[in-house]
């Protein structure tokens, strides 16, 4: 399939008081990350892989298990955030998907269910009950608004049930030319890719 892919594998996981890297985590027999990269390499031959927490030690767990395998690998330590991984990254094909490297039950079907679809950004909403801890998704006719990160949200929003899934697929056009005008005016002072939709929209 003519799709590129980039899979965000730099963040900490603070929250699991572990000196592994979260995404070199063991699930079902292999890390979290090798589960993303394999449903990658199912339907895509352009595969980035951006890190930067313990860098190295992901790096070199990269190349030892796809060592004959060419996967791109940058590390995102200029610009902190989802948004900043993404500078830099040179895509192949018009549409490119980006999913979050801590995935285990990713399946192809999932990953072809998003990039099937004919819009400039697809992405993956679910519903919590308890939607606490995540990303909530501005719904509006049936279509996406805005995401707003859990610590940037008014009370009000915070009610909001819809939550982002950290899958998208997304016009490699559009992302060229929204991910240079992203800045870090929020609560984290991080570069968020969910605020390339808002952008769009308006």
């Amino acid at each position: 399939m003519s799709i590129s892919i980039v899979i965000l594998a730099a963040g900490k996981g603070s929250r699991m008081k572990s000196t592994t890297p979260k995404v070199l985590h063991t699930i079902s027999g292999k890390p979290m990350l090798f589960h993303a990269i394999d449903a990658s390499l199912k339907i895509s031959d352009d595969i980035t892989v951006v890190i930067y927490h313990q860098a190295p030690r992901v790096r070199e767990a990269i190349e030892k298990e796809y060592d004959n395998i060419n996967i791109h690998i940058q590390d995102a330590e200029q610009f902190p955030g989802t948004g900043g991984a993404m500078r830099g990254i040179q895509t192949k094909y018009q549409k490119t998907l980006i999913l979050n490297g801590d995935m285990p039950l990713i399946t192809q079907n999932s990953l072809n269910a998003l990039t099937s679809g004919d819009a400039d950004i697809n992405m993956s909403v679910i519903k919590l009950n308890n939607p606490s801890g995540y990303g909530r998704v501005i719904i509006e006719n049936g279509k996406v608004k805005e995401i707003i990160e859990e610590k940037d949200c008014t009370p009000i929003q915070k009610e909001t049930k819809s939550v982002n899934a950290g899958i998208y697929c997304v016009s490699s056009e559009l992302l060229n030319r929204y991910i240079p005008k992203l800045n870090n005016n929020n609560a984290q002072e991080e570069y968020y890719l969910t605020d390339i939709i808002k952008m769009a929209v308006d």
